[in-house]
């Protein structure tokens, strides 16, 4: 495995930008989070359902596939799908691929 660095970059981008930027997420290894104005928490518009046996192939093409997903999160090692806190169910699984 190859080794990498991580940096953490906080960028306010005007709300009309957010969807299109979140969207990009995942692409070329780099993982975008939606937080508040004062970067301390993140927005509760949008929750992230982990996937943690996915590989990130296989969360690009669910993101193709399903319109509900916007991009892709990532913390460490763990992976997942962001969507829209309310198309979100407490009680259901990832989508299948």
């Amino acid at each position: 495995m190859a080794k990498a660095d991580m940096f953490s970059v906080c960028l306010r981008v005007p709300s009309q930008l957010l969807h299109r930027l979140l969207a990009l997420s995942g692409s070329g290894g780099a993982f975008c989070e939606p937080r508040s104005a004062d970067g301390t928490e993140v927005l509760a518009d949008f929750v992230v359902v982990w996937t943690p046996k996915r590989s990130v192939q296989e969360l690009m093409h669910l993101k193709q596939t399903n319109p509900a997903i916007i991009g892709l999160a990532r913390v460490g090692d763990r992976k997942g799908l962001r969507v829209m806190a309310n198309q979100a169910s407490c009680n259901s699984s990832p989508p299948e691929a």
